[in-house]
């Protein structure tokens, strides 16, 4: 099985790449020009709390979150915001002048949540960007083994295609097994009766039926229909 790698642009802090490492992610470092992280499904964009408020006032997050979508329009895409947003005032008007009144923790908090629900709103709705906060930045390795693991997983149920056989009896089993009603065990039932497919396409429902238990008069009658389709 191939194994699943978690591609790294080079210029992430060496501390989350060494961190990857030792939790058994394999890790590669490359330039990446869209994001910070890719692998499986997952594109990936880390800012901290500063860089990302700055993006936002220049639009710059706007351009650059467009591109990562046109780069991966059918993956999973995350903007994980690491440190707490820093809105710690509102402003007020006293007379003619605005002056800045410092946000108790509740009312923080709940600017956050409003500042935070609102832009995942536009990013989600334009861009299909899911937008993640992590107060701490330690967190931020832990997450991204948690969503390897979970693709990781993914990888593993997808079903393994067979390479498909040259020999004729393989061949035969094959086209069997994917007539309706008989399947893997009613082809090799009637594989080793040794009969040719178009013996048993000349045969009556009835006798197929008795010939091959387990396949019975109604699977029979299909089977035979499906076989002297012209």
């Amino acid at each position: 099985m191939e194994v699943l790698e978690l591609e790294c642009d080079d210029r992430e802090p060496d501390s989350i790449f060494q961190k990857l490492r030792e939790m058994g992610i394999p890790v590669k470092k490359k330039r990446l020009k869209f994001c910070d992280y890719v692998f499986g499904d997952f594109a990936i964009e880390r800012k901290s709390s500063h860089d990302f408020c700055t993006s936002i006032q220049n639009n710059r997050i706007f351009k650059q979150l467009y591109e990562l979508q046109k780069a991966y329009p059918e993956g999973k895409l995350l903007l994980i915001i690491i440190g707490e947003l820093p809105v710690k005032v509102r402003w007020e008007r006293f007379g003619r002048r605005r002056v800045p009144v410092s946000l108790t923790e509740n009312e923080r908090d709940k600017k956050e949540i409003t500042m935070l629900s609102g832009i995942a709103t536009i990013l989600n709705s334009y861009h299909n960007i899911r937008i993640i906060n992590l107060p701490l930045q330690r967190q931020f390795p832990r997450l991204l083994f948690r969503l390897y693991l979970r693709q990781k997983k993914k990888e593993s149920l997808r079903p393994v295609r067979k390479k498909k056989s040259d020999e004729p009896d393989k061949i035969k089993w094959d086209m069997l097994s994917m007539l309706p009603g008989v399947g893997s065990k009613g082809a090799s039932i009637i594989s080793k009766s040794n009969i040719s497919i178009l013996e048993l396409a000349q045969m009556k429902p009835e006798e197929i039926a008795k010939k091959y238990k387990g396949i019975g008069i109604k699977r029979a009658t299909i089977m035979v229909e499906v076989l002297n389709l012209k």
